[in-house]
Order: structure tokens, then C-alpha cells, then sequence
């Protein structure tokens, strides 16, 4: 029968469903052999690997189930497993692209996983969605709640579907508003339509917290999405949805192929061409061609860590034992080998990165945090980051031009600076020269009421007058 079956032949098959439970354990009967259970036959090696193929085509026909075939769809819940969603990362309150990989439910409902209940008296609340981002494989398999899983935006509003009050997905960038950024969702406020405008501003909400930032200008009106109705089919793996268009990897060149940069192709070159030639520094993170160094390389290196020419160890600057200490070539060169400067920069903490970031309150947050009383201090600037009560690591004020100040510095940086305990003056940023790698210098101009400034207007009970 099977020898008439050829390639490209269409024949009908009839795929049967497998029990939920696919790991059967196997007995002390089961584990013996043929011969030590009394059978007087024995299967061959061919059979055994016959059945075992058998085996894994019927697992992976089943329905629901993952291509492994050791997960199947328990049946409750909006969602199925493959099925295309959006899903919202607590931390940043913004919607990415995800699939499910597996649906359990929360350890808070009482009922474990293995028991048998009525898929539809499950609520929603109760179920947990294991999630893996498309964009994003690094950040393995997360577990979020069914409120932050929704069926994937794929449906584009064009201009006259767009009306004031309405939910919509738009995108946008908090940090840098001019930028493509990540996808919220959000709340129209005003539409303006002229002859030669189109514009719209909305109330960008983030998370389930209630915070939102107000009168934020989309600038991607042709790129707002329909939020689908809680529980709509989303696409199956074979109907793989259109993916919503992201920011460019690298600023400068915006993905341009024909432009060269070192930022994002060969750091020698700047030739984005022979990809698979390209060879990635441990260090710095920059990609050459094996053709550009200096010496030329004939293939790419088998070893796990190579370093580029600049980032590779001299070995004439490593002290062995018994030996002294040797003035460094490299430090020669630095300004500040020469320089007389006495000022402490901080034992090397101006520049160092957070460890850790503080999820107890939103980035936008106003108000005291919980867990860190008035008097508190920290030995370092950063850790004060750390602890979410001034986010910025340099910047002396913490805010957003259309939302307000968050939280102060009070550094006496500028000559009019006056601190008196209960009260202070506070001069805003900008109005300086710093032209010529200068950090500070005196005043030398006004200040204009943009950006930082505009953000501490914001906290005055008054009106702003630009």
C-alpha cells in the first residue's frame, strides 16, 4: 500500500486525538525485557524504531499541541497555545508581540493544574498565559495574567474611523517624543484635520495603575490600531499576522543599506556587505570583516572570546611575578596623565551603570516612595537612581516637558542657587558655554523655557507664559 505513494501525491488522512495525559509511566512489567516477562517472541530493532516514528507523527498531528507534544491545550482560557497575542510588560506598561506557549492557572485559585474542572468556569484573572516574545528570545518564556494578554492588534484605523474618546494602539516614544518608540494604548483627545495638517494628540495610558501622560502628539497617524475585542481568534502559526513596524536598529543610518556606518556594520569599513565575514569583538561590541583587520584573518576564529586591535591585551604591559610596576603606554597618552586637577571624580562611580532599577513606582512617579524615609542618604549618586527617588544619573532635574517635574537636585551648581533649609532658589538648567569639553562655566545667557525647564513650570500653580 505504501509503496503506490509518491512525492506530490494528495491522499487523505485520519488524525486521531491523543488523551490529555501524553507521559504514560511505565511499570516494572513493562521494563522488562521479552524474554525476562515470559513472551516468546521478540521485536526486532526496526519495529521498535517503526513504532517510535509512529509515535511522533501522531503527536505531532494532535491539535494544540507544541511541536515537543508534551503540552496540550487544556481548553480554558480566551486563548489557545500558538495563537498570536500582544502581551503588555509590567515594568514598561507597553504591548509587544508574543505567542503563547503554554496556558496553567495561577497557584491564587486553589485548584492545581492536574484537576479536572470546566474549562469555562475558569475566569480569566485566574489563568496564566506562558508567553514568548517574537522580537525579544532572549527573555526566554515569561508568565503573565490574562489582563495584560490581548489578541493581536492587526487591524489599521484609517483617518476618518479615528473620533475623539476613542482606545486605540499608537506609537509612542515617553523619552523622546520625536522618536518611533514602543506601543501603548491610548485615549484621542483632540483631532486636528487642515488642509495640509493631520494630527493627533491623545492620552497615552501606562498600565493598569491608572497613570497616563496627557496631550501627547502621535506622529504615526497612519499607523494607529483597532484593540481587538477581549477573546477574538487571533491567526494560527500558518496565518502569521503582519508585525507592527518598530524603530530602525541603528539612528544614524536608519537601516540604509547603501549608507556606512561604523556604529552599525564593519567599525573598519563601514561596509554593511559579507555579514557572515563579520567577526564581533567581546569587548567593545563593534563587528569587523575578517578581510579589514590588519593582519587579515583567513576564516572566522574557532575560539569563544576574540578581541579587535583595540580592545586586545598588550601583552608588554602585564607585570609577572617578582617584577614592578610599569608606567603604562596607553595612560601616557591620556589628558589625564598631565593633568594638575585635585577634584575627587568620585573613586570611578560617576560612570557607573544601575545594578538594579525600582518597579515599586512608575517612572513618571510624584510623591514619596514607599520604603524610603525622609533623612535617607546613600554613599553614591547611583544608588539614589537605584531607589527610583531621582531616576536621572547626571541630570539635576528628573521630568518630562509635557507632564512635570518628578524630583530635584540640589547641587549649588549655579551662582544663584541659594539653599536655606526650609526654603531654596532654584536655577533652572541651560544659559551656559560649554563649548571646548567644559563640564561648567559661569552664565552667560538666558535660559529658554523648553525641555526641563518647561517640565518645572509645569509644578508652578500658574499659568505658563512661553
Amino acid at each position: 500500500m505504501l509503496d503506490n505513494i509518491g512525492l506530490n501525491v494528495i491522499v487523505q488522512l485520519l488524525v486521531r486525538q491523543l488523551p490529555a495525559v501524553l507521559a504514560v509511566t511505565k511499570d516494572k512489567d513493562s521494563e522488562l525485557s521479552d524474554t525476562d516477562s515470559g513472551c516468546g517472541s521478540t521485536q526486532s530493532e526496526s519495529d521498535k524504531n517503526s513504532n517510535n516514528g509512529k509515535a511522533a507523527m501522531e503527536l505531532d498531528a494532535q491539535p494544540g499541541s507544541t511541536a515537543e507534544g508534551d503540552i496540550v491545550d487544556p481548553g480554558y482560557g480566551l486563548y489557545r497555545i500558538n495563537n498570536y497575542v500582544d502581551a503588555r510588560d509590567p515594568t514598561m506598561a507597553a504591548w509587544f508581540e508574543a505567542q503563547v506557549v503554554n496556558i496553567t492557572r495561577s497557584s491564587k485559585s486553589g485548584v492545581g493544574n492536574d484537576s479536572e474542572v470546566d474549562p469555562a468556569s475558569v475566569p480569566e484573572e485566574d489563568i496564566v498565559y506562558h508567553l514568548k516574545y517574537e522580537d525579544y528570545p532572549e527573555s526566554g518564556i515569561v508568565q503573565l495574567c490574562g489582563g495584560s494578554v490581548r489578541a493581536r492588534a492587526r487591524t489599521v484605523l484609517k483617518w476618518n474611523e479615528l473620533e475623539v474618546g476613542q482606545l486605540v494602539r499608537v506609537n509612542y516614544n515617553i523619552d523622546e517624543p520625536e522618536e518611533r518608540g514602543f506601543w501603548y494604548d491610548a485615549e484621542i483627545q483632540k483631532k486636528r484635520d487642515t488642509r495640509t495638517i493631520k494630527e493627533i494628540y491623545a492620552k497615552v495610558l501606562l498600565g493598569q495603575s491608572g497613570d497616563f501622560l496627557s496631550d501627547c502628539k502621535i506622529l504615526f497617524v497612519d499607523e494607529i490600531y483597532k484593540i481587538e475585542a477581549p477573546g477574538t481568534a487571533s491567526p494560527l502559526p500558518s496565518e502569521s499576522p503582519k508585525k507592527r513596524q518598530k524603530g530602525p536598529e541603528c539612528k544614524q543610518c536608519r537601516d540604509d543599506p547603501k549608507k556606512k556606518k561604523r556604529q552599525c556594520a564593519c567599525h573598519l569599513c563601514g561596509g554593511k556587505q559579507d555579514p557572515l565575514k563579520q567577526i564581533m569583538c567581546d569587548e567593545c561590541d563593534m563587528a569587523c570583516h575578517i578581510y579589514c583587520l590588519n593582519p587579515q584573518l583567513p576564516k572566522i576564529p574557532e575560539q569563544d572570546d576574540w578581541y579587535c586591535p583595540d580592545c586586545r591585551l598588550d601583552t608588554s604591559e602585564v607585570v609577572l611575578a617578582g617584577e614592578k610596576l610599569k608606567e603604562s603606554k596607553k595612560k601616557a597618552k591620556m589628558a589625564s596623565a598631565s593633568s594638575q586637577s585635585q577634584r575627587d571624580w568620585g573613586k570611578g562611580m560617576a560612570c557607573v551603570g544601575r545594578t538594579r532599577e525600582c518597579t515599586i513606582v512608575p517612572s513618571n512617579h510624584y510623591g514619596p516612595i514607599p520604603g524610603v524615609p525622609v533623612g535617607t542618604s546613600w554613599k553614591y549618586r547611583v544608588q539614589v537612581s537605584e531607589a527610583g527617588v531621582h531616576r536621572p544619573h547626571v541630570a539635576g532635574i528628573s521630568g518630562r516637558c509635557n507632564d512635570g517635574s518628578y524630583s530635584l537636585v540640589l547641587a549649588g551648581g549655579y551662582e544663584d542657587d541659594v539653599d536655606n533649609g526650609t526654603e531654596f532658589t532654584y536655577t533652572e538648567s541651560g544659559g551656559r558655554d560649554l563649548s571646548g569639553n567644559k563640564r561648567t562655566s559661569e552664565q552667560s545667557c538666558d535660559q529658554k523655557l523648553t525641555n526641563m525647564n518647561r517640565a518645572l513650570a509645569l509644578n508652578c500653580n500658574a499659568p505658563i507664559n512661553d
